[in-house]
């Protein structure tokens, strides 16, 4: 179906909320007297509550959201809110329980949203410090000048830039890899000379507009990687030792940017690199043998059954303990035309 694994797991455990504990939703969906957003959004909240506490929250919140004979019920952004007051109120000894769980998944993503913009989003932060952030932010948007044109929510994500931007111009940041933070922004020879117009990538994000690539190519805190046209590849490196050198793992890293697994998108600086060969087998620290693999990925492939070969040019083959088969390769940096 080409879901990530967290939506699947998501849709899987709130097909099994709708089919166990929540009979009247499921119902309510099947009468089409409900989004499948609403029964989704009850089910993935009461999932891992026992069943009889379930229905009452489900007695409490889906009548709100079936409304009443001239009266529509609640749209999907009140009906969370319902659905958290109904948790709380059907057993508020819980409360500090859920609150601590809850913390426990907190992080912070970022999903591409435009041509060359995104969201970044932080999730299951403490209430207190979430107000904190906000009133940070606001107290640094207010400051205006008298030609200052952009309206409160520009000024809110500028200054919300600006504390990054701050912060990764220091030089006490954790390594990664051996190597200070820093964003690789990759394009081809011919559009970093204005003769071609093709999408830059940029590291952690994807592609974006050739003018806007070029333009941040003079930002002395990226990383600027130039590209063959033709074959869309960097450079090769090639240590003789198990631990990759700073020049081969530097290289992996540019060269997959994400986890080699299926469906994993897990950033490859975040990665441990693996020898596909074993290198107590003979496997040798090269670009053919070696890949990033995230922490949940890189033992579950040696603990869990799977095979893998891979061959120079990063293609690798992955096999399942069923013997199903998944392919996966190198990043392409060749334009799409």
């Amino acid at each position: 179906m080409n879901l990530s694994k967290v939506t699947a797991a998501r849709r899987l455990d709130a097909a099994r909320q709708l089919c166990g504990a929540l009979p009247r939703t499921l119902q309510a969906l099947r009468e089409a007297r409900l989004s499948y957003y609403h029964a989704a959004h009850l089910a993935q909240e009461t999932f891992g509550l026992p069943d009889e506490l379930a229905q009452r929250v489900e007695s409490l919140a889906l009548p709100k959201a079936l409304g009443t004979p001239g009266r529509p019920g609640e749209g999907l952004a009140k009906f969370r809110r319902t659905v958290a007051a109904a948790i709380i109120e059907a057993d508020p000894g819980r409360a500090d329980d859920d609150h601590d769980s809850a913390l426990a998944d907190r992080g912070v993503g970022m999903w591409p949203d435009g041509v060359g913009t995104a969201t970044v989003r932080a999730s299951s932060l403490p209430a207190d410090k979430a107000a904190v952030v906000m009133t940070v932010l606001r107290a640094l948007g207010a400051k205006t000048g008298a030609d200052d044109t952009r309206n409160l929510d520009q000024r809110l994500a500028d200054a919300f830039i600006a504390v990054f931007d701050d912060a990764h111009a220091r030089l006490d940041l954790p390594l990664q890899q051996g190597r200070r933070p820093v964003t690789s922004l990759v394009l081809d020879y011919p559009t970093w000379v204005g003769a071609a117009e093709h999408a830059g990538h940029l590291d952690g994000y994807g592609p974006i507009p050739p003018a806007m690539a070029r333009r941040i190519a003079e930002d002395s805190e990226l990383r600027r990687l130039i590209t063959d046209p033709t074959t869309g590849h960097l450079l090769d490196a090639s240590p003789r030792t198990y631990k990759p050198s700073q020049q081969l793992t530097e290289f992996t890293i540019d060269r997959f940017r994400v986890c080699d697994a299926p469906n994993c998108n897990r950033p490859a600086r975040t990665c441990d690199l693996d020898h596909a060969i074993p290198f107590s087998q003979g496997g040798t620290t090269t670009r053919g043998n070696v890949a990033p693999e995230c922490g949940r990925d890189h033992p579950s492939r040696h603990d869990g059954g799977w095979t893998l070969r891979r061959d120079p040019e990063g293609t690798a083959t992955w096999t399942s303990p069923r013997g199903h088969t998944y392919h996966t390769a190198a990043w392409d940096y060749r334009p799409l035309e």
